[in-house]
């Protein structure tokens, strides 16, 4: 789906980015990110009903439910449809009309797979270690998407270097995240304070697997800012109070996210809130790209209507979620979830969300 939107910024191809002032106006990565959070909330809102109706109905159990939790089933419903919509978008580009094409494709769902395998394995020692490992590896993926939210809506500073200033706010979640490992695991595996909770969980590793896990991260950071320095002096940034300046909206947006992070485990919806917020950052944006696109000469009919219009995605996306919530419905209420209906049990198990978006996650990382 990335690559279908980005060259539809304006007329001709191009996005027009206003001078990087001291005060800057809103702009679109900002708006975007307003209105995502809007839905974002409001879907907390309505799972939210559901759940209390459901609660109220005596249904305690949330095996018989619809709605394990709100945030949960949000973010499941939600992501699902967009899991669908993105492989029916990559698959039917005309990127792929090529073997190459299928190639990497097939190649990173391979990847995507074996991922899988060792998420279930790492599942299987510590449900908590998997889970840190699942939502920082979704992280880098968000932020990446991010990333190309802010040069798409044309918000990115013109003057510099545009590849440069790609390439560095490319790695910064990778810095990031990469920083917070390298203190995060060997406070975990030294038994510091810090770490204690989780040091139960991990103690079942080899440690052979555990004390090198705990001194990678470190130098890998270093080199990584070691690059990341280079780039800076070669990109001509200036000061980091004008970089900052410059590059205000993917910087809040980043900030935002620490924010999202931060409110879910003092609010309920823990990691899952950072999942939600990026499939409806990605809705937001395709919407406001087909608004800044020119009508066509000839309105689309069959499925490029499906694909190019406002109104053919909104019925692809929207129906997809609505369709799910009620095969949902039907699963929970007709048949107590019952996982021998395989079909249902694939796509609505919340179990199971975790292995569709590693397979979505790692094959987006081939896609651009």
């Amino acid at each position: 789906m990335a690559s279908d939107f980005a060259s539809r910024q304006s007329p001709d191809g191009r996005s027009s980015t206003p001078a990087a002032g001291k005060y800057r106006p809103v702009t679109a990565t900002e708006r975007n990110w307003a209105r995502a959070a809007a839905i974002f909330l409001g879907s907390l809102a309505v799972f939210g009903a559901i759940y209390a109706i459901e609660m109220d109905l005596g249904r305690w159990n949330r095996d018989i439910r619809l709605v394990r939790d709100p945030a949960q089933a949000s973010m499941h419903f939600l992501g699902i449809s967009h899991f669908l919509v993105a492989v029916l978008y990559s698959v039917t580009s005309k990127r792929m009309r090529s073997v190459r094409s299928w190639a990497r494709f097939g190649l990173m769902l391979g990847v995507g797979a074996l991922l899988c395998v060792g998420y279930a394995r790492l599942y299987a020692a510590s449900a908590l270690a998997a889970g840190i490992c699942f939502f920082t590896y979704f992280l880098v993926h968000d932020l990446r998407d991010q990333v190309f939210f802010y040069f798409s809506n044309g918000d990115a500073p013109e003057a510099g270097d545009p590849p440069g200033l790609a390439r560095v706010l490319g790695w910064c979640p990778f810095l990031v995240t990469g920083a917070l490992a390298a203190v995060a695991i060997p406070a975990v595996l030294l038994g510091l304070p810090v770490g204690g909770p989780l040091r139960p969980q991990v103690s079942s590793f080899p440690a052979w697997f555990l004390w090198p896990l705990a001194v990678l991260p470190a130098p890998l950071v270093t080199i990584v800012a070691m690059r990341l320095s280079r780039v800076w002096r070669r990109g001509g940034f200036g000061t980091v109070s004008g970089f900052v300046r410059a590059n205000r909206p993917i910087l809040l947006v980043f900030a935002a996210t620490a924010l999202n992070l931060l409110l879910g485990a003092f609010l309920g919806w823990g990691a899952h809130g950072i999942v939600i917020m990026h499939v409806v950052t990605w809705y937001v944006f395709i919407m406001t790209q087909f608004a800044r696109r020119p009508p066509a000469a000839r309105p689309p009919r069959g499925w490029r209507w499906v694909r190019d219009t406002p109104t053919g995605f909104n019925l692809l996306h929207v129906g997809s979620v609505l369709l799910l919530i009620a095969a949902g419905a039907v699963w929970a209420y007709g048949f107590r979830n019952d996982p021998s209906l395989t079909p249902l049990w694939v796509l609505l198990n919340g179990d199971n969300f975790r292995y569709w978006t590693i397979l979505h996650v790692t094959v987006s990382f081939g896609s651009r």
